[in-house]
């Protein structure tokens, strides 16, 4: 009879906002609320809210913990009966076997702080809002009001916290998120073979190339004579075409991350420090930004959204739960096109889903609960986008009263718990409890919580400073090859010969001393003088050649050597200028081991006086 009595009331209670269950009945105890406790709600002039000063002094003295010292007490808790967190058997009774998040850790941080609740707690009314035309922020002031804890999950604002209302640590993330629906799958998964090219604008790619052309130009123009000391290679080192794509090559190899370009002078070093910082700055924001495109699967709106703020500029609709914090928070963007959802913030999502608005804000703890849920995202088109619009930690609250009833040291003793709970992992394995019963859908995919990446194709805007460094360090580069240049004309009409330049004396005094200008003076002759030497040898080589390929012909009798011969009747003979063959018979002699090839004596003295030129013929014959 009393079950059947309880599950009336419990019915009738949204509609009158007042319960007349017997608390004392042992068979309802700690599963209705307490009939003593319970009035109408909004009723003025009426507070359960007990007087803990006494405790106050005690803890203050040293005579209790924190952790326990509202142990033996009877706590009178403002229980919101939330479907999701506090699960009901059919008669409106608290389910044991299986009571909800909320209802589990209340008992824990009843059982840790040797207190109890469950025989002095009442319902909260959510029908007396509509009733009594107050909103949430009017129910939870009147709750802590007149009970010494509302067990919810309140939203910090700091309209609630002028108004006298502290909240503990929280159990749940209530950090007021974006949610957007997905593409169409059709167009999500289309073939798009330039996609890599989509972090950047083409006006951007554009910029690369003329700039890496730039860059190409510039550091062949500054390295000048000395691009021939390069590691930069050159096929044909006196073309200027090849020089040019040459370092073309080098520069665009350097965007993708391999420099090999050793510069010989300080303006080419800045060009080469410049084009290597640019590169850097390039390839960090495009593999930021490519990351976004490619790994993170991209939102249905056509706008990308970072933030609330960008929402609100661009005229979308969003969707809020009616009379909450949330809707408070939103409304400080005057320009914010709200369109207010009665009842929770499941319905809130519905609403999203079904196209009454482009945009959702919710609380992320509920977000996370309800995408997992057939009811609400069985087409696993709902989808985080931006950064968080307000991070909160929502849960229980109290009422601010150091002095007259000292409430707030139920705050104090709530925190010491709610953070023990938290470090110890069991609010954690609380959720994951929720979620393996709560959640019906199995496709992994639909219950992707990270935040969907709306990141714009970057354009001129946001790179543009990378392209202003670099500009400025090449035009840097081109004044120091200027001014190099007219140093190193200044130097060349300088005499460094061996007569009247000092320093090359002191080279000649000092073998350990040898100046920076004698060096390169001294390394730019013998290179010259090499030059010619290569030149000559490769001439005189050839003339060897023809020579030893006739005297082996006149070994062998296949020909004679005369000088000016005019005989027509002479057959298989050669005929020279009398110089020449004064010259091959002059200059052919036998030594051991093979023939040695004089050359004379009409070269200058001093270019050959170090070197001995002989050409072995075995090689040749053979």
């Amino acid at each position: 009879m009393n079950r059947l009595y309880n599950a009336l009331i419990r019915f009738i209670l949204p509609h009158f906002m007042f319960v007349t269950i017997n608390a004392n009945d042992s068979l309802t105890s700690g599963v209705f609320p307490n009939a003593n406790l319970t009035v109408p709600w909004f009723t003025d002039g009426v507070s359960f809210r007990q007087n803990f000063c006494d405790v106050q002094s005690q803890f203050h003295n040293g005579d209790v913990e924190l952790r326990t010292a509202f142990e033996g007490r009877n706590l009178h808790v403002a229980l919101g009966p939330e479907p999701d967190y506090v699960f009901l058997n059919d008669d409106g009774s608290i389910n044991q076997d299986n009571p909800g998040l909320m209802v589990k850790l209340l008992d824990e941080i009843a059982l840790r702080g040797k207190f109890t609740w469950r025989d002095t707690f009442v319902w909260e009314d959510y029908n007396a809002m509509a009733v009594a035309e107050k909103d949430w922020t009017d129910f939870v002031f009147w709750s802590v009001s007149n009970y010494d804890m509302s067990a919810n999950w309140w939203f910090d604002s700091r309209a609630r916290t002028s108004m006298g209302i502290s909240f503990p640590k929280g159990w749940m993330d209530g950090s007021l998120i974006i949610v957007t629906t997905k593409d169409d799958d059709s167009v999500k998964d289309a073939f798009q073979p330039f996609s890599w090219a989509t972090p950047f604008t083409g006006t951007v790619w554009l910029a690369i190339v003329v700039t890496l052309g730039i860059s190409a130009l510039v550091s062949a123009l500054v390295e000048g004579n000395s691009r021939q000391k390069t590691v930069v290679r050159i096929p044909f080192k006196e073309s200027l075409i090849s020089t040019i794509f040459s370092y073309l090559h080098q520069a665009f190899l350097v965007v993708c991350g391999h420099l090999d370009i050793v510069p010989n002078t300080h303006a080419g070093q800045l060009v080469s420090f410049s084009i290597s910082f640019f590169a850097m700055l390039l390839l960090s924001a495009y593999t930021a930004n490519l990351a976004s495109f490619l790994v993170v699967e991209r939102a249905s709106a056509k706008l990308a959204i970072s933030s609330i703020k960008d929402v609100v500029a661009n005229r979308q609709t969003i969707c809020v739960w009616k009379g909450t914090a949330a809707e408070s928070e939103l409304r400080l963007h005057p320009d914010a096109m709200l369109v207010g959802i009665a009842g929770d913030e499941a319905e809130v999502l519905k609403a999203l889903r079904d196209g009454d608005c482009e945009y959702a804000v919710v609380s992320l703890s509920n977000y996370e609960l309800y995408i997992g849920k057939e009811e609400i995202n069985s087409d696993c088109n709902l989808v985080r986008v931006g950064r968080d619009f307000r991070s909160n930690q929502n849960g229980f609250a109290v009422k601010t009263d150091a002095g007259t009833l000292c409430t707030s040291l139920v705050r104090e003793m709530l925190n010491v718990h709610l953070k023990d709970l938290h470090e110890e992992g069991y609010i954690k394995e609380l959720w994951s409890d929720l979620y393996s019963t709560q959640h019906d859908i199995r496709d992994q995919t639909c219950l992707d919580k990270s935040p969907e990446v709306n990141s714009d194709t970057m354009n001129l805007t946001n790179v543009g400073g990378i392209f202003l460094i670099h500009g400025g360090l090449l035009m840097l580069a081109i004044i120091v090859y200027l001014i190099e240049r007219q140093i190193r004309k200044k130097n060349n009409g300088k005499d460094f010969t061996r007569t009247n330049d000092k320093r090359f004396q002191n080279s000649l005094e000092h073998p350990n001393f040898l100046g920076d200008d004698v060096i390169c003076t001294e390394v730019t002759m013998q290179s010259n003088k090499i030059d010619v030497i290569e030149n000559k040898v490769e001439d005189l080589s050839q003339t060897m050649a023809e020579m030893l390929i006739l005297m082996k012909k006149l070994q062998q009798g296949q020909v004679q050597l005369l000088a000016n011969s005019d005989d027509p009747n002479t057959k298989k003979r050669v005929h020279l200028p009398q110089e020449t063959f004064n010259t091959a018979i002059s200059s052919i002699r036998s030594v051991p081991g093979g023939v040695q090839y004089d050359l004379g004596k009409d070269y200058d003295d001093e270019s050959f006086r170090d070197d001995d030129f002989s050409y072995d013929t075995k090689a040749v014959f053979r």
